[in-house]
């Protein structure tokens, strides 16, 4: 990937690409808005927990959230 320079305009795109309802891995990606190059990627996972830190499933505790995120799944937004 190459750097952008100071002026340059960007966007950041991410999307979910596993959603089990525990765990959530996003990618993100920054693209030159003029030239369409990539200049980074990345991705994360994050796990839903309670605030005792034990994982939690969104389904169950949350339905209406985890609809909201299974819409979204391998969706570039």
């Amino acid at each position: 990937k190459m750097p952008l320079k100071f002026d340059d305009e960007f966007a950041v795109y991410m999307r979910f690409t596993r959603f089990t309802g525990v765990i959530l891995n996003t990618e993100y990606k920054i693209e030159n808005t003029s030239t369409g190059n990539i200049h980074a990627t990345g991705t994360t996972m994050q796990c839903f927990t309670d605030s005792e830190l034990t994982p939690i499933r969104i389904k169950r505790n949350f339905p209406e959230i985890y609809e909201i995120f299974k819409q979204y799944e391998n969706v570039w937004i």
